[in-house]
């Protein structure tokens, strides 16, 4: 496709949802184009370009090509878990009767992420009618599988299962879920950067937003966690993805002391402890003038300034690391920045990848080994550690697939 051409959809593309195509791989990005000028029957790229400026029906069906909805049940346990021991002791509610535990998950996909929180928060004690779950995602496709509540088998792939069968009810091949569950979750078709899109101040206890600020450019993800910043309440907690790390949320936010990697709080917030935590207070005055209090609290939060990185070139390139600490932080800490400053490729992220699993942080460097073969579908060093895993974990099928696949990369002519 012509260079003018691309980048026309590009910026639309930009403007639209705040994709940075080179997040999602070009060759992903030209399928996606590819199928869309074929379906609209344009004679030029030039021409889909002056067809999607004028049609918002083409520009969502555009999206619908780009966007990536692969999720399943209770992909990251950790998360929900963690989650859940916020709100709740063990056998009683740790929050005040009757207040409403309010979560937003962003880019929802297909529904599985607020589903699953539901699940966790009912195994954990919190009756149906104390919560309430917001999910969002900019493909309708998605959130009408979602609203439907009906699944196939590729929507249950953790080892355990027993959910399932307390959950769902068996439909022929697929698995409709519990109205219960339903009932929880309201869903809404919207991009993150829409500014009809209104969040409130303070409204959310806690904000899963998983694996979409990668997807981001700078400018739109700026804008994006300045939202989820305004939104989460006071003592809230904000959840991410196992590859974005610090950088990538900004200085809106801190690492929550004492909780996983991927939990982060308001800049200078600190956690009560390690124990439960009750449900933030910020409805129990709705009037302006504590809506304004809030506001102004949040504008008045310091910005922490961002230490500067070593250049992302100095580490990136060899995927395999000396065991020395000082390397592993370096070789971290530049690749965040990099994928921070929108750097993104399957190289930065097999070699984050690597340092995090020298630290033993194995569920995070899995998830950027995946994101690496995402981006590069034949990285033989992203494979190669994969498969590694998938062999520590018993997933001996797994790891025989992917060395198999290293093996044609190796062949192919990828650099071992």
């Amino acid at each position: 496709m012509p260079a003018k051409a691309r980048e026309r959809i590009e910026r639309m593309l930009g403007d639209a949802i705040g994709l940075d195509p080179r997040s999602i791989g070009r060759a992903v990005f030209e399928r996606a184009l590819a199928t869309r000028v074929r379906a609209t029957r344009a004679r030029a790229p030039a021409s889909y370009a002056r067809l999607l400026e004028g049609s918002r029906e083409e520009l969502a069906a555009l999206i619908e090509e780009v966007v990536v909805s692969e999720t399943w049940f209770f992909r990251d346990a950790p998360a929900l878990h963690f989650l859940a021991g916020r709100f709740v002791e063990p056998g009683r509610i740790a929050a005040v009767a009757g207040a409403k535990v309010r979560i937003l998950s962003m880019a929802c996909a297909t529904g599985e992420e607020p589903y699953s929180v539901v699940m966790a928060l009912l195994d954990a004690g919190l009756p149906p009618e104390q919560i309430h779950v917001r999910a969002i995602d900019v493909s309708s496709r998605a959130i009408e599988q979602a609203r439907r509540g009906s699944f196939g088998p590729n929507s249950f792939r953790s080892t355990q299962l027993d959910f399932r069968d307390r959950f769902f009810r068996r439909k022929g091949v697929a698995y409709q879920i519990d109205s219960r569950i339903q009932s929880c979750v309201d869903f809404d078709v919207a991009s993150a950067l829409d500014p009809k899109l209104s969040l409130g101040t303070g409204c959310f206890d806690a904000i899963l937003c998983r694996n979409l600020l990668i997807y981001l450019d700078p400018p739109s993800r700026a804008k994006v966690v300045s939202r989820l910043e305004n939104a989460l309440a006071a003592d809230g907690v904000l959840l991410t993805g196992h590859a974005e790390a610090l950088p990538v949320v900004g200085a809106h936010f801190a690492r929550a002391p004492g909780a996983p990697s991927f939990a982060y709080v308001h800049a200078k917030q600190e956690l009560a402890g390690d124990g439960a935590h009750p449900v933030s207070r910020r409805e129990s005055d709705p009037s302006p003038r504590s809506a304004a209090r809030r506001k102004d609290a949040s504008r008045r939060r310091p910005a922490k300034s961002q230490p500067r990185a070593a250049p992302a070139e100095s580490v990136i390139g060899p995927t395999s690391l000396p065991p020395c600490e000082d390397a592993l932080r370096e070789a971290q800490a530049a690749c965040t920045h990099a994928i921070a400053r929108g750097e993104v490729d399957g190289d930065v992220y097999c070699l984050l990848g690597v340092a995090l699993r020298a630290q033993g942080r194995l569920a995070e460097a899995e998830a950027c080994f995946e994101r690496a073969l995402y981006l590069d579908r034949n990285h033989y060093q992203a494979l190669v550690h994969l498969a590694l895993l998938r062999e520590a974990n018993g997933d001996l099928g797994a790891a025989a697939l992917l060395r198999r696949r290293a093996a044609r990369a190796a062949s192919a002519g990828a650099p071992p």
